[in-house]
């Protein structure tokens, strides 16, 4: 909660000196549809490898708010998946699939430049589809989790910034990091009920992408 205070104090300050200084352009409603690339990395923070994974896949999603003469704000979705490799054993493998919806504040500049932060209000990390090297921990993991899905979920905060060509088509780089307090198994001695976790879990990774933003 102190993060997200944090965030919104200074995103306030931000769009009161970016109206002041260049508030120029057009005004009205804000669409920005984007896909991309994303380089994933998930880090239980323990100091074990065995426990992180890394990877990368496609993801899209969109922005909608309101452009006030370059300033834009409003809500964002996206989403993201991709097969993972464990970083203490290659041959380890899951499938993880990220979902995140925010709030974000940005401004594009006269000469095309564009910036922009986001708070993460809700974001959703799954693993599914475990390939463990060993069956032995294969059959202890679904024991102990299930043979389903888990899901993790919590916040998360990112910064963006891209070119505008042609005021049609921008091009844009991103990193995003989110954190998780929950988590739900899909069974096994966990069993299916939502809990809290206990370290400091959370995902970080760049998305790379094109978006067509515009004002109607």
């Amino acid at each position: 909660m102190t993060r997200a205070i944090f965030w919104l104090a200074t995103s306030l300050l931000f769009g009161a000196f970016s109206t002041n200084c260049w508030g120029k352009g057009e005004s009205g409603l804000y669409l920005e549809p984007f896909v991309g690339f994303a380089s994933i990395n998930y880090d239980d923070n323990d100091g074990d490898d065995s426990d992180d994974w890394k990877g990368g896949g496609m993801g899209y999603g969109g922005r909608v708010g309101w452009n006030f003469n370059g300033l834009t704000v409003g809500g964002v979705y996206d989403t993201s998946g991709t097969e993972a490799e464990n970083k203490a054993i290659a041959q380890n493998k899951t499938d993880m699939d990220f979902t995140a919806t925010g709030i974000f504040l940005g401004y594009q500049t006269d000469s095309g430049f564009r910036f922009w932060g986001t708070y993460f209000l809700n974001t959703k990390m799954e693993w599914s589809n475990f390939q463990w090297s060993d069956p032995a921990v294969q059959a202890v993991w679904e024991a102990i989790y299930g043979p389903g899905a888990i899901e993790f979920t919590g916040d998360g905060i990112g910064i963006g910034l891209g070119y505008t060509f042609f005021d049609t088509v921008s091009v844009f780089a991103e990193l995003h990091n989110y954190s998780y307090d929950k988590f739900k198994a899909s069974g096994g001695l966990f069993g299916t009920q939502e809990r809290s976790l206990t370290g400091d879990a959370g995902s970080s990774f760049w998305f790379l992408g094109v978006s067509i933003p515009f004002t109607i």
